[in-house]
């Protein structure tokens, strides 16, 4: 009896972070993949530890929708407007035309369900800008931090990342020029 219960409380902990890394990894895997592209934005903070900072550049419908909603976070608590920077804004991604690389973004305070929209990614409002948790910063090997962050502020990043359909992302890979970030020559950063 009492080697069963040690049995188990063994096995049980390592199954269960089997079952999140396995659950984590179908996620990634069933996806929807939407590539964007990236910049620095902080020359003093771009390589944090082991994780290179940037600023996804969406292309915005309506541009103005979070800096309309800022203004007003102060002085008003009507619907609709953004009581802090809490409140959830939809990003519904989409296409302009097929042949089209680039995705178009357009914030909206209710999920939509209209047929454009490729993928729908759940954020907030930062001052003008839409922000979604944990797609801002890429794991990289401390002796690679370098030169990523040389082709990074030179505009030849971007991300692929996997949409659920709850509206959570995750980055998935980084990329350069096109291709994984893995490819990047030393001598290809442009100095």
């Amino acid at each position: 009896m009492h080697r069963g219960k040690l049995v188990f409380s063994l096995a049980f902990p390592v199954l269960v972070l089997f079952a999140i890394t396995a659950w984590k990894a179908a996620n990634v895997m069933i996806g929807k993949k939407i590539i964007l592209p990236v910049v620095a934005f902080d020359p003093r903070d771009l390589l944090s530890g082991h994780y290179l900072t940037y600023r996804i550049q969406y292309k915005y419908e309506n541009p103005e929708f979070c800096s309309l909603q800022y203004g007003e976070i102060l002085d008003t608590s009507e619907p609709g407007v953004l009581d802090d920077y809490d409140d959830k804004v939809y990003a519904c991604l989409y296409k302009s035309d097929k042949n089209s690389k680039d995705y178009i973004t357009r914030l909206d305070f209710d999920r939509e369900n209209d047929k454009s929209c490729e993928a729908i990614i759940t954020g907030y409002c930062d001052r003008n800008e839409f922000r979604a948790e944990n797609l801002e910063k890429f794991f990289i090997p401390e002796e690679e931090g370098l030169k990523l962050e040389k082709a990074i502020r030179k505009g030849r990043g971007e991300i692929v990342i996997s949409v659920m359909k709850n509206g959570s992302a995750v980055v998935n890979e980084l990329l350069i020029d096109g291709k994984s970030w893995k490819y990047l020559e030393n001598d290809e950063t442009g100095d």
